[in-house]
């Protein structure tokens, strides 16, 4: 059975990231669904189950307090990063697309004035 895990998962048999899809004896993938480690595949495909999908990170940890996100932007505390996460995806749910579109510019590297307050602590 093919399944989604939810949560990182190392053993004899190798290491699992979160988001990763595995095939598993169906044994093995009942008791990590059934644990609440991982979804179901044919589950996560369905459109009511949008919110079971794991995506890649908002940012990283790149050491001394310091978060990095996809675009490039570097940013001080954890908090202020979840902050600007938070304020992106809701950017992305009210404008309606995850990703731009082919030939449109990426978003700049600059930080906007909200997000430069936020990591202020202001």
């Amino acid at each position: 059975m093919r399944v989604q895990f939810k949560t990182l998962r190392a053993g004899p048999g190798g290491v699992v990231s979160p988001g990763q899809v595995v095939d598993l004896p169906d044994e093995e993938a009942q008791e990590a669904i059934r644990s609440g480690s991982a979804v179901e595949v044919a589950a996560i495909a369905s459109p009511e189950n949008a919110a079971l999908r794991i995506g890649p990170p908002a940012f990283k940890h790149t050491g001394g307090g310091w978060y990095e996100f996809p675009d490039g932007t570097r940013i001080k505390g954890k908090v202020a990063a979840e902050d600007i996460a938070a304020a992106r995806a809701d950017d992305e749910v009210e404008a309606g697309e995850d990703t731009p579109e082919e030939g449109e510019e990426e978003a700049s590297e600059d930080l906007s004035e909200d997000e430069a307050r936020r990591a202020a602590g202001e």
